[in-house]
């Protein structure tokens, strides 16, 4: 399975035209990831945006549906679905869990579960997400070039 999701992410990583300058030690990948999550939770949509890669794939694969549905986003979609949260819901909630780091080739993919509840209209949700992120170095700067997401909503 995790040699899947190298591949398909180095595949990815070819197109974004990115060269990576330094490996990423775990250690920082889970500092970044950490920083990532808290910038989300603060609703600081600069900090975000500045992690991400302006080219990178975002792919939520939604588990429970029949039949499964997938969905490609680029960065302006998956900003435009934090501020629709961020706008909308209320006693947000994030947690994360079981975070790993891999590295190959320059590149770490982090895989994590992340749990999600917020209350939206006055309906509490809850979202679980299997995620694995990709970080790129690109002189000396982590930046997201891909994240894809095996979501349940409930």
């Amino acid at each position: 399975m995790m040699k899947k999701i190298y591949i398909s992410l180095l595949f990815l990583s070819g197109f974004s035209g990115q060269v990576y300058s330094a490996e990423i030690d775990q250690a920082t990948a889970n500092r970044f990831i950490s920083n990532f999550y808290q910038a989300i939770h603060k609703h600081d949509m600069t900090t975000v945006s500045k992690m991400m890669d302006d080219k990178v794939t975002i792919k939520i694969v939604l588990a429970e549906t029949t039949p499964q549905q997938t969905f490609t986003l680029t960065k302006v979609d998956y900003l435009q679905q934090w501020k629709a949260i961020w706008r909308f819901a209320s006693d947000e909630k994030y947690e994360l869990k079981n975070v790993k780091v891999n590295t190959l080739n320059g590149l770490a993919v982090v895989s994590l579960q992340g749990k999600q509840n917020r209350v939206f209209f006055g309906k509490k949700t809850v979202q679980e997400n299997d995620l694995n992120i990709m970080l790129n170095n690109d002189q000396n700067r982590l930046k997201i070039v891909a994240i894809n997401s095996n979501t349940k909503l409930g």
